[in-house]
């Protein structure tokens, strides 16, 4: 088989992407992360789809997510192999809901699907099993070898030896002796066990023990019924005394809610009558009904400030009086002044000072003649300069006080002026108040006119006016409300008419009851005590007798079953006879089919013990070739774990403790060869995920010299993300097909 063309119409990180591949070698190239395990996964989806292997059902791999495409709604592609010397084109979409996958024949592009088994359960089409023998386990663990895999999944030994003790034995893999230990234990498990009562042995054990048992109870049947019968009599005794306790507490009952229902009668009637007096009144106040009372707390509130503003209006205009006269007399003061002493003040004040000025001026020359006198002619005119200075000294201080009484003149009409202007800013200030006040009180009677205006009414007392009545209205309506509530109550979810009727049926029937109205119930806690107590005796009453009702509909129906059992009993006996007889035709056939079983086993255990050379021989050889005959002698056990002889010692050694190359080698030799001897004659294709990372240079060269001698027989696809397989084959002069993706 060999793998032809790829397209990849929407896979992952590729769309419209066409591969072509040759028939033995190819290298296919490209960085990390550039999508080389994507078309590796892509080829094994084409083959098998996403569903998960293993299971009965159809459930998708966690990689179904992992590999949808990046953009778009498309998620499939084509595949094209040759093999028995016809080619295919595989077409397979994997959207959910619209999944499917068609085959092809690539020459003729007939449709030839229908021509491959089918899962119903899994819902995938078996081609690829068809066609490389081999399911989706056993070719991710053989011939498709993925990054880092190199090591075998255990859970593959069971399988691979199976199908290669089945080659050794019978020369074909698909003649499978594990077949045939299911086919027994498929009909084991058909015949069951005696605990499986599903299946017809299980079933006819319990048959038998229960026929047994039946058989054996018929014995005792006959006294049973006896004592079963006096049992019947005596309950159904005692239920006729239950059932007039019952009658005469339900009697009770019945008096009191009679009793209670006039009561609750004349309390309706009472507020119906309530009622309709309520809506009468309602009626003939309609008119206010539709008063808005929203302005209400508005209204009074600017009332109550357009009467403040009133009365600050009348004591501002009246100190606006004050100030005015206050100003008035002041100004009268300040002419007053000026007119009569003012002025007259000013001119002696200035007149003293110029005079004191003058004085002292004669007295200061006086003063210095009379100095050079002395000086000149006589010492004793120095006397002279006393009174002379005493004079200077007396006009100076005269012509201070001259100056101090014009500053407090001056002083005087400035606090004068000043008092003036205070009083008329005042006087300015209150006149901007009272404007103030004036719009306020404006602005109220307006918003007052409104609201009343709205409300009909012309003053704030007709507004009151309404406003009580509106209140009084609206009384009515709650107290209306709380009779309809209480009426309600009353009603209890019956009708008027139904209370009614119920009412004075019981007034007609009262005097058979004893009852002759409401009235006659007096002492009503005490009854209504005595009333649960009748109420809680009538709920024991009805327990016991529906418990012991129960007891005899029991008993009765076990008087049925006895009887019935005693009918029946030949034919119990009959059927007995006839199930041990099928039981131990049974137990024989078990009993050969678990001796074939053993046998079958021991056979395919020897059978196992036979294909093991073959393997480690295969083994051996792909081994010696890749390591350079440094290793020839490998063991592969049952579980797949492989023994090596160590070339130093020759002591077998597991392979899990040598370095990480030697250990992809030996398990790459172990694919190779699990491969070759499952596959036969069919040359499968190998693929190889960068399976040689943990090689070195000679370990590659020599796994590489094994390939491309392969690759003549077989077809190999190589993922790889370094360029020394390229480099290696380069230099053994190997023919192959080289790929790079961009």
């Amino acid at each position: 088989m060999r793998v032809k063309e790829l397209y990849i119409k929407a896979f992952g990180r590729f769309s419209d992407k066409r591969i072509v591949l040759g028939d033995n070698l190819n290298i296919i190239y490209g960085l990390n992360e550039k999508g080389k395990s994507t078309i590796h996964r892509f080829i094994e989806a084409m083959l098998f789809g996403f569903v998960k292997p293993g299971v009965k059902r159809r459930v998708m791999m966690e990689e179904y997510d992992l590999y949808r495409p990046w953009t778009g709604d498309l998620y499939e592609g084509s595949l094209i192999y040759e093999t028995g010397g016809r080619r295919y084109k595989v077409e397979r979409n994997m959207v959910r809901g619209r999944e499917g996958v068609r085959v092809f024949d690539d020459i003729s592009g007939e449709e030839i699907t229908q021509s491959f088994m089918y899962d119903k359960a899994r819902k995938e089409l078996l081609f690829a099993r068809q066609h490389l023998g081999l399911n989706q386990t056993i070719f991710r663990n053989t011939i498709s070898i993925s990054q880092l895999g190199s090591k075998s999944d255990a859970r593959l030994a069971r399988e691979i030896q199976t199908r290669l003790g089945n080659l050794c034995s019978a020369g074909d893999a698909d003649i499978s002796v594990s077949r045939a230990e299911k086919l027994i234990k498929e009909y084991l498990d058909g015949i069951g066990t005696d605990r499986a009562y599903s299946k017809e042995y299980g079933r006819l054990c319990r048959q038998t023990e229960e026929l047994e048992e039946g058989i054996e109870a018929s014995a005792a049947a006959v006294e049973d019924l006896r004592s079963l019968g006096q049992q019947i009599r005596e309950a159904e005794t005692k239920a006729e005394g239950f059932k007039a306790v019952r009658e005469q507490l339900e009697q009770k009952i019945k008096n009191y809610n009679d009793s209670m229902l006039l009561k609750r009668w004349a309390e309706i009637q009472r507020l119906v009558e309530e009622q309709q007096s309520l809506t009468a009144r309602l009626d003939s106040k309609s008119e206010y009904s539709g008063f808005d009372t929203r302005d209400s707390e508005e209204l009074f509130t600017l009332d109550r400030l357009s009467e403040q503003n009133r009365r600050e209006i009348i004591r501002i205009k009246s100190k606006i009086d004050e100030t005015s006269v206050d100003i008035a007399g002041l100004g009268k003061r300040i002419s007053e002044r000026d007119r009569q002493d003012r002025g007259e003040d000013r001119k002696l004040a200035g007149r003293g000072i110029r005079i004191s000025y003058l004085i002292c001026i004669a007295a200061v020359l006086a003063a210095v003649g009379a100095a050079a006198l002395a000086a000149a002619s006589s010492p004793a005119l120095y006397t002279l300069l006393i009174p002379l200075a005493c004079s200077v000294i007396y006009c100076l201080k005269r012509a201070s006080n001259q100056k101090r009484r014009l500053k407090e003149l001056e002083a005087a009409d400035q606090r004068l002026e000043l008092e003036r202007q205070y009083m008329e800013k005042y006087s300015d200030d209150l006149r901007s108040a009272l404007s103030e006040k004036e719009e306020g009180l404006k602005e109220h009677e307006d918003r007052i006119s409104a609201i009343l205006t709205k409300a009909g009414t012309g003053s704030t007392d007709g507004y009151r006016d309404k406003l009580a009545c509106f209140k009084r209205y609206t009384g009515l309506q709650s107290r209306l409300e709380e009779t309809n509530r209480l009426l309600n109550i009353r009603l209890d979810g019956e009708t008027f008419d139904a209370v009614r009727e119920r009412a004075l049926y019981i007034q007609k029937t009262a005097g058979a009851a004893g009852v002759t109205g409401a009235g006659d119930i007096s002492h009503e806690e005490p009854r209504r005590e005595e009333l649960l107590e009748w109420q809680h005796s009538l709920e024991r009453v009805k327990e016991s007798q529906a418990g012991l009702m129960g007891s005899i509909e029991k008993t009765r129906g076990s008087i049925e079953t006895l009887q019935q059992s005693l009918v029946n009993l030949p034919e119990m006996e009959e059927e007995l006879s006839k199930a041990r007889e099928r039981l131990e035709h049974l137990k024989q056939e078990r009993a050969a089919a678990q001796k074939a079983l053993e046998i079958i086993r021991e056979a395919s255990a020897e059978v196992h013990r036979e294909f093991a050379p073959l393997l480690n021989r295969k083994v051996g050889e792909i081994t010696a070739h890749i390591t350079g005959g440094r290793y020839s002698n490998l063991r592969v056990d049952g579980n797949l774990e492989i023994l090596a002889a160590a070339p130093e010692t020759g002591r077998q050694v597991k392979a899990g403790l040598l370095s990480g190359g030697t250990i992809d080698q030996f398990y790459f030799a172990l694919r190779m060869a699990a491969s070759e001897l499952l596959s036969g004659e069919k040359h499968l294709p190998l693929f190889l995920d960068d399976s040689f990372v943990q090689h070195d240079v000679r370990r590659l060269r020599k796994v590489m010299e094994y390939l491309l001698r392969v690759s003549k027989t077989r077809q190999i696809i190589i993922f790889t993300c370094h360029s020394r397989e390229k480099e290696v084959a380069d230099r053994l002069g190997g023919v192959y097909n080289y790929l790079e993706i961009e």
